[in-house]
C-alpha cells in the first residue's frame, strides 16, 4: 500500500536529487523556505515529537501471551517485547474495566475524582442475584433502585485532563479506536475529552460479529447469567464520531484497520492512537479460520478464547506492519498492555498464570497484566524490567517523551519511567508504595510486601511477594506489626481520595482459585463492589 505520506516523501527526494540550473532561483526559494520554516515553527517542533500507539487489551491475563507462558503463539506481541522493554510487574489502576481506564488516561488515582466503580446499570442486579445465588450470594442494597434512580451524569468528569487532551495541546492528532467505557452522557464522550476522532463503541462491550455470521464461531458460558444476557441482547456496536457504521467486519480486525488508516493519513502532525480492542472480553467469538487450528484444546470455550488471542495478536501485527511500511518505527512509541487480569467467568485456569486471583480482586492475577513498550530511538531492545510500575506512569512517561510538563494544578500519581528503563536510576524503585481501593476492599504493595484488607468477608491477607509471588502463605497473624504499618501507610496515601461519584449496585463474590467443579467448603473469596456497565445503543445520546 503506497500512502500519500510515502508518495510525498519520494517526490521530495526526487526533487532534491536534481541539479539546479538557476542559482538565483535557488536563493529565492531558500528565502521562501526559511520564511515558511519560521511561520510553521510550532508544526515542525510538534512533528519531531514521537508518535504514540497505546494498545489496551480487555481482560487479557498475564499468562495469555506466549512470551509469558501462554498456550498459543503470539509472535507479534512477542516481537514487541524483543524489540523493547517488558515490564513483569506492571500494575493496573483497578481490577475492573472502567476505573482502570479512568486511572490510565488521567495518570491519577480514579478515586481522586470519584470513578471508583464501573458505571452502574440496574438491569444487571437480577443477573447478580441469579449468578451468585448459592452459598455465597451477591449482596444487593435494599435501596439500590432508589439510589440509582436520581443519579446525574455518570462518567469521567469534565475537569479531568486526559492524556489525549494533554498531547492534543502540544500539536498531536488524537484518536480513540475501540472501547471507551468512561461515560455516555452529554459532555462525556471521547471527543469531549481530547480525542479528535473515535471509532468504536461507548460501553463496556460489544459483539465481535453478528451472531449468524458463518465465518465466526461463538462459545456461550451457560453457567454465567451475565454472559447469557449479553448473548441475548448485546448488539454489534460500531460508531464513527457518533454515527453508526454499517461495517460488519470482525471487530478486532476492524479496529486494527482503522488504526492503520489513521496512521497512514497523518503527514503533518505526530499522532496519539489509543487502540482499545474489546478482546478477549466476553462474549466469546472468534474467526472460524483460526478456531479450526485450536482443536487440540479440550473445551469449546478454550478453542474460541485462544482463537481470539491469536486474532488480537494478528491485529497487533497489522499495526506494527503499517508502522514499518510508513518508515516511522524508530520514532514511534508502541505500548501493549491490558486493563486488568483475566476474568474467572471463562473458567480458563491458565489466564493469569503464574499468579493467583482474577479480575475483580487485588490479588496479583487481577492487577498484574502484560506490559510492553517499544521505542527504538530510546529503549534498548530485549530489556526486562522487574520493579513494580503502574499504568499511572504512562501519562508521565509519554508526557516526558513529548517534552511536556505534567499538569501542575492537581496531584499526579505516575512517574516518568524512561530514566528507570535506561538504567539512569537503577538504584531506586519508581514507587515507594502502590495502593488500590474499591469500597471496603483495599490493598497496598510496599517493597516486597503486599497487604489486602476486606470487610466482606472480614479478612486480612499479608504476603511476601519475593518469597511467595502466588500469594498462598498469609503472614497476617505472624506479622501484626507489619499489618499495622502498612495499614497506616495505606490510609495516608488514600487521604486525597473522594467519595464515589455513584453507588455500587451491589457486591458479588469472586473466588480466588479455579476449582469450579469441586469447590471446597473453605474456599477463599473476596466481595468485589460491582457497578457493571451500560449496554450499547449504537448512537450518541
Amino acid at each position: 500500500m503506497k500512502t500519500d505520506f510515502l508518495a510525498a516523501k519520494q517526490k521530495q527526494k526526487s526533487i532534491n536529487s536534481r541539479k539546479c540550473k538557476f542559482p538565483w532561483l535557488s536563493i529565492v526559494l531558500l528565502s521562501v523556505f526559511f520564511a515558511a520554516s519560521c511561520s510553521n515553527q510550532k508544526s515542525t517542533a510538534a512533528k519531531s515529537s514521537p508518535n504514540i500507539v497505546l494498545i489496551l487489551a480487555d481482560d487479557l491475563g498475564y499468562g495469555d501471551i506466549s512470551i509469558q507462558g501462554g498456550p498459543v503463539a503470539t509472535p507479534n506481541i512477542d516481537r514487541l517485547a524483543a524489540e523493547g522493554v517488558r515490564f513483569i510487574r506492571s500494575y493496573t489502576a483497578s481490577s475492573v474495566c472502567g476505573p482502570s481506564r479512568a486511572g490510565l488516561l488521567t495518570g491519577r488515582h480514579q478515586q481522586r475524582f470519584g470513578f471508583e466503580y464501573n458505571p452502574p446499570f440496574a438491569a444487571f442486579i437480577p443477573l447478580l442475584q441469579k449468578t451468585y445465588g448459592g452459598a455465597v450470594p451477591a449482596i444487593i442494597p435494599e435501596d439500590v433502585y432508589e439510589r440509582l434512580e436520581n443519579l446525574g451524569p455518570i462518567g469521567l468528569p469534565a475537569a479531568e485532563i486526559t492524556l489525549a487532551e494533554h498531547l492534543k495541546g502540544a500539536g498531536y492528532y488524537t484518536a480513540l479506536i475501540g472501547k471507551w467505557h468512561l461515560g455516555k452522557g452529554a459532555g462525556g464522550l471521547p471527543r469531549d475529552h481530547g480525542f479528535d476522532t473515535h471509532f468504536g463503541f461507548y460501553g463496556g462491550g460489544s459483539m465481535y460479529a453478528e451472531r449468524d455470521d458463518p465465518e465466526i464461531v461463538g462459545a456461550q458460558l451457560s453457567w454465567n447469567a451475565l454472559d447469557t444476557f449479553l448473548w441475548k441482547f448485546l448488539p454489534y456496536s460500531l460508531v464513527r464520531d457518533g454515527e453508526p457504521v454499517a461495517e460488519r467486519k470482525y471487530m478486532t480486525y476492524a479496529l486494527a484497520d482503522e488504526a492503520s488508516r489513521i496512521m497512514s493519513a497523518q503527514n503533518d502532525k505526530p499522532f496519539f492512537i489509543f487502540m482499545a480492542p474489546n478482546a478477549p472480553h466476553v462474549p466469546l467469538q472468534a474467526p472460524r479460520e483460526i478456531y479450526a487450528q485450536m482443536q487440540h484444546f479440550e473445551t469449546e470455550r478454550e478453542r474460541v478464547f485462544y482463537a481470539m488471542i491469536v486474532a488480537l495478536d494478528q491485529a497487533v501485527g497489522e499495526v506494527l506492519g503499517t508502522i514499518d511500511e510508513l518508515g516511522i518505527a524508530d520514532n514511534t512509541i508502541v505500548i501493549f498492555t491490558s486493563d486488568n487480569g483475566g476474568a474467572d467467568m471463562t473458567r480458563i485456569a491458565a489466564h493469569n498464570a503464574p499468579f493467583r486471583g482474577w479480575k475483580g480482586t487485588f490479588f496479583e492475577g487481577g492487577i498484574v497484566t502484560p506490559a510492553i513498550m517499544r521505542w527504538p530511538e530510546k529503549i534498548r531492545p530485549g530489556k526486562v524490567y522487574d520493579r513494580p510500575v503502574t499504568q499511572f506512569d504512562l501519562f508521565a512517561t509519554l508526557s516526558a517523551a513529548a517534552n511536556l510538563n505534567l499538569p501542575s494544578n492537581r496531584a499526579m500519581d505516575g512517574v516518568d519511567l524512561l530514566p528507570y528503563i535506561s538504567g539512569e536510576r537503577s538504584k531506586s524503585d519508581p514507587h515507594k508504595a502502590l495502593i488500590w481501593r474499591s469500597g471496603d476492599y483495599r490493598a497496598i504493595r510496599m517493597g516486597h510486601y503486599k497487604l489486602q484488607i476486606a470487610n466482606s468477608p472480614q479478612k486480612t491477607w499479608l504476603f511476601d511477594l519475593d518469597a511467595d509471588p502466588g500469594e498462598r502463605h498469609n503472614l497476617a497473624l505472624q506479622r501484626p506489626d507489619l499489618v499495622k504499618a502498612l495499614t497506616e501507610t495505606l490510609d495516608m496515601q488514600a487521604s486525597g481520595f473522594t467519595q464515589p461519584g455513584w453507588p455500587s449496585i451491589g457486591s458479588f463474590p469472586v473466588f480466588l482459585d479455579a476449582d469450579w467443579d469441586d469447590r471446597p467448603v473453605n474456599a477463599e473469596y473476596v466481595y468485589w463492589p460491582g457497578g457493571w456497565d451500560h449496554l450499547e445503543t449504537g448512537k450518541e445520546n
